[in-house]
């Protein structure tokens, strides 16, 4: 190879892929958008990839660009793809409502819901993880603010039901299938309960 001050750009090695994963990432109440991932294991005589690196993709003969890749500890690498348009987000706005009950000792209640719906366009059955989020009580504050999760129904707290797992960080996921043209809808709603004491006064 003769000397240049140009930057020129040699192909090393070319691997071709079996196995891939694609699926998609959707957090509503941040963007209304489903991010692709696809996710594959390289075969034992590719080359070794750093932990973190750009690499170049081609699907079908597309040169779809760089992309800066990982490599976890168990040899899968994830390669983010971008938005899929052909997934549409929507998110209803967050709604809030306020009450108590009770005469001397009231209680206060706010009930707060999100909807979100996702619905897929494309041609084939797609995997989506849907994530959001509900408020965590501090441990201190337990004998004053009660949380009760209305829905997704089931749920006193942390724990994994059908394909919904609600984290002990308040995090909530739904890994769900959609075939194509399907969608699907999906409440978040809970209540924080406040005691709260009035302070008599005499009328005398």
């Amino acid at each position: 190879m003769s000397s240049s001050l140009t930057a020129l750009r040699l192909l090393v090695s070319e691997t071709a892929l079996d196995g891939v994963e694609l699926s998609y990432t959707v957090v509503p109440k941040l963007r209304l958008a489903a991010y692709l991932t696809a996710t594959f294991k390289l075969p034992s005589d590719a080359p070794v990839l750093p932990l973190h690196c750009n690499a170049g993709l081609n699907v079908d003969g597309v040169f779809l660009g760089y992309f800066l890749i990982t490599r976890g500890d168990d040899g899968m690498i994830s390669v983010p793809l971008g938005i899929d348009e052909m997934l549409d987000v929507s998110y209803e706005t967050p709604s809030r409502r306020s009450g108590s009950k009770g005469i001397f000792q009231k209680e206060e209640t706010l009930t707060c819901k999100r909807v979100w719906t996702v619905k897929n366009r494309r041609s084939q059955t797609v995997q989506v993880t849907v994530k959001d989020q509900i408020p965590t009580i501090d441990p201190e504050l337990a004998t004053k603010l009660k949380l009760t999760i209305r829905k997704p129904i089931g749920f006193s707290g942390a724990g994994e039901k059908n394909d919904i797992k609600i984290k002990e960080s308040g995090e909530v996921e739904w890994d769900i299938r959609l075939k194509p043209g399907e969608s699907r809808r999906e409440e978040l709603e809970w209540d924080v309960v406040m005691e709260k004491i009035d302070d008599l006064v005499s009328l005398s």
